[in-house]
């Protein structure tokens, strides 16, 4: 709109004014600032835009991992062991299990690495879970109470 109007003042001004040059150079510099900002503007809208479709890109990928674990449970006890082996080698990148040496609590695995990161033990970018090297003490309490 202020772009318009300062081109239409541009055009209306008087040839034979003494300061004709000097307006019509004022008025041509303003023309290149709005033009400037309009630029600015633009590159704004564009770059929100890119955000916009990235958030509406997650949100797409978050429903579609939600209805995929809603039918996980049914649909994988139809998979056939080849299919199960497929799907798991989607998002898991490797898994080391102990060989010789049988654990106290029974543990196979040694650790996994998984091709994303992952929530776990408080933290949300865990790409790989390792319990060879963990230490654990669980306690166990027997509570009674004592009618004196």
């Amino acid at each position: 709109m202020s772009k318009r109007k300062l081109a239409s003042q541009m055009d209306t001004l008087d040839v034979t004014d003494r300061h004709y040059d000097k307006k019509y150079q004022d008025m041509q510099n303003r023309l290149y600032d709005f033009y400037d900002e309009i630029e600015v503007v633009e590159e704004q809208i564009t770059e929100l835009q890119s955000h916009i479709a990235n958030i509406k890109e997650e949100k797409i990928l978050g429903e579609n991992v939600y209805l995929f674990l809603h039918y996980y449970v049914t649909m994988y006890k139809k998979f056939t062991d080849a299919e199960k082996k497929r799907f798991l080698n989607t998002f898991i990148e490797s898994i080391e299990i102990f060989k010789e040496e049988e654990q106290p609590d029974g543990r196979l695995l040694k650790c996994i690495n998984f091709k994303f990161p992952v929530f776990y033990d408080g933290d949300e970018n865990v790409t790989h879970i390792r319990w060879d090297s963990e230490t654990t003490v669980e306690t166990v309490v027997f509570l009674e109470r004592n009618k004196s």
